[in-house]
């Protein structure tokens, strides 16, 4: 009976996942509609248009007119070409307008992305957590609530309304999760290989794939020795979309690296040099800065004046500070295991090593919201709470999501 309730083929398994997703579309739509008759007066744009601010712009103009170089400005070869090729592909395929294609691409690949977390939940609660996903009165709680409770602080987690956007996060998710669905699975090393190596071509740190990967090829190696040579030999496999984007920028623009070099003119903080850096990063800087009204990064200093609560610049080390946090309190509870960890870690470090200092942290909370292993610590947490307040929370955490979905929307500063 248990194998058959736990059959990824059950219909069951997909009635969660995709009821989230439909409410957490249908809810951001509505508030994107009011949104958008408010900022329609000062700001008149299509309704889909306003899904696509920001990078959001940068993606559309490279699904719409292809990759453009200015050695001497900002170039939108900072932007891995993953998510507008799909977008390419969409409009070839439907005629739709640029800025439809990036809205459906987002939530169709966010489907994924539940679907795939609520099957990875279900499993590891039963096979690490211990818990029988078919027995509803196991105390504290089953897998099929464990993996609920995973989808719904997912779905309400304020940095998450970037993943209706048009932006590329929800397509790396589902890629990412995808990865570790297919280790957890024990697929085939190639197959693994080739979707780490797709998240790759997505969004820089796609590489932070790697490790984890490199982990499950261990495990499968019966010696150290085969594992080196398994790990040397699909590694090029597990970069394959990254060295894709580096050949055909070499043969564009006879730069391979402009994706790294052209972030330099994408920058708030001055350049002072790499020891400066250095010290900054060291001393968490880039972090209290954002509080200091004497800094560059200060967080009224950005866009139009707006409370703190609903601030985005404000909210930035906030919501960096609580990912390494909940990941923290997950490796020390051995709720999550070494593959979750090195992925959290490498998702969280590396945006903040190489732009939260040139960027005064912009952008570093939608950077955390696909480290999708610090919404299995929630889950957790969430399970624990009683109800009342587990509800409240959630209750608490859409209406902010909501208030910097719609501030994004009105073209408020939100990246």
């Amino acid at each position: 009976m248990k194998e058959i309730i736990s059959n990824d083929r059950n219909i069951l398994n997909w009635i969660t996942p995709i009821g989230v997703w439909l409410g957490s579309s249908l809810f951001i739509l509505f508030i994107a509609f009011q949104a958008w008759y408010l900022a329609i007066i000062y700001d008149p744009c299509g309704f889909t248009d306003s899904f696509c601010r920001y990078d959001g712009i940068h993606y559309g103009d490279i699904a719409s007119e292809g990759y453009t170089y200015n050695p001497k400005g900002k170039s939108d070869t900072a932007f891995f070409p993953g998510y507008p090729l799909v977008c390419r592909a969409m409009i070839a395929v439907t005629g739709w307008r640029t800025s439809i294609a990036l809205v459906v691409v987002s939530h169709f690949f966010l489907l994924i992305a539940l679907c795939q977390m609520y099957l990875y939940a279900i499993k590891r609660a039963e096979t690490d957590y211990g818990l029988l996903s078919i027995s509803r009165t196991l105390l504290p709680f089953t897998a099929f609530q464990y993996a609920d409770a995973v989808l719904l602080v997912m779905a309400v987690w304020p940095t998450t309304f970037f993943w209706h956007m048009g932006y590329s996060e929800s397509l790396f998710l589902a890629i990412a999760i995808l990865s570790f669905r297919a280790m957890q699975q024990r697929w085939c090393l190639l197959y693994v290989a080739f979707l780490v190596g797709l998240a790759t071509a997505i969004r820089p740190v796609g590489v932070a794939l790697i490790p984890p990967f490199l982990w499950y090829c261990a495990t499968l190696s019966s010696t150290w020795r085969k594992s080196i040579f398994t790990s040397l030999t699909l590694l090029p496999v597990a970069c394959w979309g990254l060295l894709a984007y580096i050949f055909y920028l070499w043969y564009s623009f006879n730069d391979p690296f402009i994706f790294a070099t052209t972030q330099e003119f994408w920058r708030v903080q001055p350049n002072e040099g790499s020891s400066d850096k250095i010290m900054a990063l060291l001393s968490w800087e880039p972090i209290w800065a954002v509080y200091h009204p004497d800094m560059v990064g200060y967080w009224n200093n950005y866009g139009p004046p707006t409370p703190a609560i609903i601030n985005w610049q404000f909210a930035n080390p906030i919501f960096f500070l609580l990912a390494v946090i909940l990941v923290g309190l997950g490796a020390y509870k051995r709720w999550l295991n070494t593959p979750e960890i090195l992925l959290s870690a490498g998702l969280i470090l590396i945006p903040y090593l190489t732009r939260g200092y040139e960027m005064c942290m912009s952008s570093q909370g939608r950077f955390t919201s696909v480290v999708f292993p610090m919404y299995l610590v929630l889950g957790r947490i969430y399970c624990k709470l009683p109800q009342p307040i587990a509800v409240m929370l959630l209750v608490l955490s859409a209406a902010l999501m909501s208030a910097y979905a719609v501030t994004f929307l009105c073209g408020y500063f939100v990246i």
